[in-house]
C-alpha cells in the first residue's frame, strides 16, 4: 500500500501559522464574551467558526502524536447552542495542542 506523502516542513510551518493565528484570534474574541456572559449560548456564526477551528487543528495535527486532540469533537448545531464558556474551553484546548506542536518542532512564537 503506498504511503501518503508527508508535508514539507516549510509547508507544515506555514499551515501551522495560519491555523494558530485563526484559533488564537477566535479564542480571544470568544473569551471577551465568555468573561461577561459565560452561560450565554454562542451565536451560529461562532459555532461555525469554532467548528472550522476544530477541523483545521485536527487536520493539521493528523500526523502528530498529540495525546489529547482526538478527545475534541465538533459542536453539533442542533437544539440549544453551546455556552461561551464551553467554546472557550475547547478553543483553549486547541491553542494548547498547537503550542505543543510548536514546541515539538522548535518553531518560534507567533506573537
Amino acid at each position: 500500500m503506498p504511503t501518503k506523502p508527508t508535508k514539507s516542513i516549510e509547508t507544515l510551518e506555514s499551515a501551522y501559522r495560519d491555523v494558530a493565528i485563526m484559533a488564537a484570534n477566535l479564542y480571544t474574541e470568544v473569551g471577551k464574551v465568555a468573561a461577561k456572559r459565560p452561560e450565554s449560548g454562542i451565536s451560529e456564526l461562532t459555532l461555525l467558526r469554532t467548528n472550522v477551528a476544530i477541523t483545521s487543528v485536527k487536520e493539521l495535527l493528523r500526523d502528530e502524536s498529540d495525546p489529547f486532540i482526538d478527545q475534541i469533537g465538533l459542536f453539533v448545531p442542533a437544539g440549544d447552542l453551546p455556552e461561551y464558556r464551553d467554546a472557550g474551553l475547547v478553543l483553549s484546548e486547541l491553542t494548547a495542542a498547537l503550542e505543543r506542536m510548536r514546541v515539538r518542532h522548535g518553531w518560534f512564537r507567533l506573537r
